[in-house]
């Protein structure tokens, strides 16, 4: 990834906020998990590779979300000059008991 695709993260984090509400985000510059893949063989690619998380209010099949993340998709593939960008949803359960309790 090069220097300029590093500050294009800062756009998508924004629209993911603005979509999502909210993100949740490293403490690092720019704002994402960075890392590599690892096969199964525990060779490591050197592709590198940015984990981003993104809180959306809204239930896993919102079809809203769904037409979203299909254009983000290959706006970051552009963006970031991938062949594979990986955008998966999964369901949270938040454990709110004892919130505020300290």
């Amino acid at each position: 990834m090069t220097l300029p695709q590093w500050y294009l993260v800062d756009e998508i984090l924004t629209d993911l906020i603005q979509a999502c509400g909210g993100a949740t985000m490293s403490s690092d510059i720019p704002p994402v998990f960075d890392g590599f893949w690892v096969d199964s063989n525990q060779r490591t690619q050197h592709d590198t590779n940015i984990l981003i998380v993104a809180d959306a209010p809204v239930p896993l099949g919102d079809a809203d979300l769904a037409i979203y993340l299909d254009r983000l998709k290959p706006r970051c593939q552009q963006l970031f000059d991938q062949d594979i960008v990986w955008i998966t949803a999964h369901p949270v359960n938040r454990v709110i008991t004892d919130d505020y309790t300290r």
